[in-house]
């Protein structure tokens, strides 16, 4: 069966240029210093229900992400809708599929070669309350990965997919492995996370799953190539598992004969937290230093599979969906902000901050609206207009 939401015709994508949507990245070592403790542990600590979060500017608390089984699965795949189009420059599918379940899929389209497509993927779902290591600490991986290097201009597209139903039996992502081998999708490689925060023995390793199916052992050799390029950034050693465990979302492309592996704290389930699968799997119990060198040594892989763009900004946006003739300024700014656009007819504004939280949203009722920031503190920030159906996303700085 097709999904609900049809895959995204890369060849119909523009290509074209819109000035300070984007950087240019400088090298894969200047992209894993990006990633920020600070905000994986935000990340971590929200979707494992640790600290409340918001949700469409609702106070909320994700304690409970079983499928099919209570509203909190449902709350928590619109947590992740939110951030991954608070980030912009992603297409963002929520992504229901018979029988009940909701992966949540954001692309960010390749600029040189958008048919060539690469994966980084963990499930979102869980067994019990709480569940931070299985699998909230990929899920925020992915979330802060996709936040970085969204940002930036890459010559392949990737995808960053969260998976329901893994705990059910590896259903959403069979759904969407399935689907995509079915409309000859071109993946060219699958990276897959599922428990990155328990280093049981505490020795720095990372367990890499691998078969010989496809060119997966390409993936690994290019796994072993970015630890030992970027050592002294990610601090791990490469534990490689052949033939891997078949038991998370790698096997469901394996299935399609795609090229996967699967990045975990474990090479086999002895190796796992001994909290697996119940409700004292809490963030207290993790090693965050070791969850932040795994984060760290998925956007070290996904990067260089990226492929950086050296061109100072670039449009990843579907022709249809470019808001144009619009004014953001000043940038830097030190208070307030003005936005001019031509047209006002259901016209929005939001501001969020670089973890994706809502600061504020209104309505544009003028054709320049000055939006009052003075509470801010001084930082990066990102701001998103909507008008007709279509979108602008822009970083701004306060002063």
């Amino acid at each position: 069966m097709k999904q609900k939401f049809p895959h995204i015709k890369f060849t119909l994508i523009l290509l074209g240029f819109i000035s300070n949507q984007l950087v240019s990245a400088q090298t894969v070592g200047d992209l894993i210093s990006e990633v920020d403790t600070n905000s994986l542990d935000l990340f971590l600590n929200e979707f494992s229900g640790e600290v409340s979060t918001t949700v469409n500017n609702t106070p909320v608390t994700i304690r409970n992400r079983v499928s099919q089984s209570s509203q909190g699965n449902d709350l928590a795949a619109d947590y992740l809708v939110e951030r991954f189009n608070s980030f912009g420059n992603l297409v963002v599918n929520d992504s229901p599929y018979s029988g009940g379940g909701r992966n949540v899929v954001a692309t960010q389209v390749g600029q040189t070669n958008p048919d060539d497509i690469y994966i980084i993927c963990g499930h979102y779902d869980s067994v019990a309350d709480y569940c931070a290591d299985d699998n909230a600490t990929s899920t925020s991986a992915i979330l802060e990965i996709a936040r970085i290097l969204s940002q930036y201009c890459i010559d392949n597209t990737i995808i960053y997919a969260l998976w329901d139903e893994e705990e059910r039996g590896l259903i959403g992502s069979r759904n969407y492995a399935n689907n995509a081998a079915n409309n000859d999708d071109n993946i060219l490689g699958v990276i897959n996370m599922d428990m990155i925060g328990y280093d049981k023995d505490q020795n720095d390793d990372v367990a890499i799953q691998t078969r010989n199916i496809a060119n997966s052992q390409g993936l690994v050799n290019g796994i072993t190539n970015v630890l030992n390029t970027h050592s002294s950034l990610i601090g791990l050693t490469p534990n490689v598992v052949n033939p891997g465990i078949e038991a998370s979302d790698h096997s469901s492309f394996w299935d399609q004969n795609y090229s996967a592996i699967a990045l975990s704290e474990a090479a086999t389930f002895s190796d796992l937290t001994p909290y697996y699968h119940t409700s004292n799997d809490r963030v207290s119990t993790l090693d965050l230093p070791y969850f932040h060198k795994i984060s760290k040594l998925g956007m070290g892989i996904i990067a260089t599979l990226a492929g950086l763009v050296d061109s100072n900004s670039c449009s990843l946006s579907i022709t249809d969906n470019v808001l144009e003739d619009i004014s953001i300024y000043p940038n830097p700014f030190f208070n307030v902000i003005n936005v001019s656009l031509n047209e006002v007819n259901n016209s929005s504004i939001q501001v969020t901050n670089v973890v994706g939280q809502v600061i504020m949203q209104q309505d544009l009722r003028n054709k320049t609206t000055q939006i009052n920031l003075q509470d801010l503190s001084k930082g990066l920030y990102f701001i998103k207009v909507s008008s007709n159906n279509k979108t602008l996303s822009k970083k701004i700085i306060k002063e």
